[in-house]
């Protein structure tokens, strides 16, 4: 039947077989599905504003909250339409909307934490999975994206993480932090992360070359944003590198042609 509800892992299958381009009809035969069932739930997935690729990494609880009815939540048939204007409920979040905005922009906070402080202080409101959905509704339309294509080894992401880490000395007792450097590969998302004692350019060159060593070889190029032991002058176009970091990037390009030629 049509309106027969089909398992989690169905549905997972379903996107992965519309990944991979097959037909309604063929998604149906393949899982031994009615094909009406099939083209319902293609339909519910279709109209989440997601791609495909983003479904696959949403856990079960939200995409469940995408394609299932859902009548608490007065929803409508791929349980993603907002509440009536009346809803005293949806008047309610939409109030707060501007104060969630910027405080996601701030350290440590999180979409659960969000979520918690909102149902203790309106604890009628919506559960996790659909509050996740409106918030990101609310935001994605003030929210430009832009997406960028990085070739494989062409380019390393280099910055410290927003929040220290932090040890006590056993002598002394005394809570010392340490700044976090954090080096990405964007083509594969591979990553390198190292606590240092300090933030200075020493330092700094010292995790670039453990870095390179983990990663196992180096890429064409390195970008930071504006880092200061890196940068003496920030520029748009033309920035200024600290003599430091230039005497560095001089020695490894010398190493690697060394070693190319060898």
């Amino acid at each position: 039947m049509a309106n027969q509800p089909i398992s989690m892992q169905h549905i997972r299958m379903v996107i992965q077989l519309l990944e991979r381009g097959y037909s309604h009809r063929r998604i149906a035969r393949e899982l031994q599905l009615a094909r009406n069932t099939v083209s319902l739930y293609i339909k519910r997935l279709q109209g989440s504003s997601y791609r495909l690729s983003e479904l696959q990494s949403l856990d079960d609880a939200l995409l469940s909250a995408l394609v299932y009815e859902k009548s608490d939540e007065a929803q409508s048939d791929i349980g993603l339409r907002q509440a009536p204007a009346g809803s005293m409920r949806k008047k309610h979040f939409d109030e707060q909307v501007a104060h969630f905005r910027p405080e996601l922009q701030r350290t440590g906070v999180t979409r659960l934490l969000l979520w918690e402080e909102y149902k203790q202080a309106y604890p009628d409101g919506y559960r996790y999975s659909r509050f996740c959905e409106l918030l990101r509704l609310a935001l994605q339309v003030s929210d430009a994206a832009m997406h960028f294509e990085y070739p494989a080894a062409q380019t390393m992401m280099v910055d410290f993480a927003g929040d220290k880490m932090r040890y006590v000395e056993k002598d002394t007792g005394a809570v010392v932090e340490c700044p976090v450097f954090v080096a990405v590969l964007p083509f594969s998302g591979y990553s390198f992360a190292i606590a240092l004692p300090n933030a200075t350019s020493p330092q700094v060159i010292k995790a670039l070359n453990a870095c390179l060593h983990y990663f196992g070889g180096a890429p064409y190029r390195i970008k930071c944003d504006n880092m200061a032991q890196a940068v003496s002058k920030s520029c748009r176009y033309e920035p200024v590198f600290t003599e430091a970091f230039t005497a560095w990037a001089t020695w490894l390009g010398r190493r690697l042609f060394s070693a190319a030629g060898s």
